[in-house]
């Protein structure tokens, strides 16, 4: 009883101390948009600084709309009221929609971003695609935020075990941002939490999205885990099944005969077109340079 007590003031006290974050989290955005829209009103005959209210708008209704997402779904998550859809989808069409989403924000606070996909075999799957992709792109984009200029965040994704049905899924996201005191790390995936009220001013956030990414895991049937350390950065590692999909192209007979030739800097992104091209059936190789790459041709002449 005793404990199940403290349990519910904690919980009570984070939701008073969320309740309090978020009115000024939701006030931000909010003051925005009437802000811009009432200089817009004023400035109506002003067509660049009427386009510049409503760009400035858009932006702070997307920023709230995310807010109201995250609650929406820690509310559906803790009424168990929150379902997963199975459908095939394209693994390629997600990682390039999580690389188009992320490069941006990345580039434009001057961080590296770069996913690499590492022998997967198999990338048309059954599963939930819009929550995979939140999933990857709460942890990542959680991991931009918490890198300064400068520094670089790394997805990997590699396939961990196979069955003639089913795949397992390995993403490694890394970076070597602020990282976390080891006493946070047992909090991390708690609702409302962040590790201090400085980090939450300055960097902003609900305090929900690790929450929630640690509940849409849990649910696909998988794992996620983290390692961090102050001042070095974090890596979590997230594994979730598939199902394999019934659809998967079948690879003409004319492609036998071909060979390949893979030409890129980076020898991960080789391999794994390699194993590609290897699966239908042809004979590959491939060169780090674009010198090495026209000496291979040469001598395959």
């Amino acid at each position: 009883m005793a404990d199940a007590l403290t349990t519910a003031k904690n919980a009570s006290q984070a939701k008073s101390d969320f309740l309090s974050h978020m009115s000024h989290e939701i006030r931000t955005p909010m003051n925005a948009i009437i802000g811009m829209t009432t200089i817009a009103l004023s400035r109506i005959g002003d067509k660049q600084k009427v386009e510049d209210c409503l760009k400035k708008t858009l932006l702070a209704s997307r920023h709230l709309l995310g807010l109201i997402n995250d609650i929406l779904d820690m509310s559906k998550i803790e009424s168990n009221k929150l379902a997963l859809s199975y459908e095939n989808f394209d693994l390629q069409e997600t990682v390039h929609c999580i690389y188009n989403l992320i490069e941006p924000q990345a580039k434009e606070k001057g961080v590296s971003f770069e996913i690499i996909t590492n022998d997967i075999r198999q990338e048309c799957l059954v599963g939930d695609p819009l929550r995979v992709n939140q999933v990857f792109i709460n942890v990542i984009a959680n991991a931009v935020k918490f890198t300064p200029r400068g520094g670089k965040v790394t997805m990997r994704l590699s396939e961990k075990h196979t069955s003639p049905e089913h795949i397992h899924l390995r993403c490694v996201i890394s970076d070597n941002g602020i990282g976390m005191k080891k006493e946070f790390l047992s909090r991390v995936f708690l609702p409302f939490e962040q590790e201090t009220a400085e980090i939450a001013q300055h960097f902003g956030g609900t305090g929900l999205g690790l929450a929630i990414t640690h509940n849409l895991v849990n649910l696909m049937g998988g794992s996620i885990d983290v390692q961090s350390e102050e001042g070095k950065g974090s890596t979590f590692t997230i594994d979730l099944p598939f199902g394999i999909s019934k659809d998967s192209a079948k690879h003409s007979e004319s492609l036998l005969e071909l060979r390949a030739l893979v030409i890129d800097d980076d020898k991960d992104t080789c391999e794994h077109a390699c194993v590609l091209l290897d699966q239908l059936g042809q004979k590959t190789e491939y060169a780090l340079s674009g010198k090495e790459g026209l000496e291979k041709i040469k001598k395959a002449i």
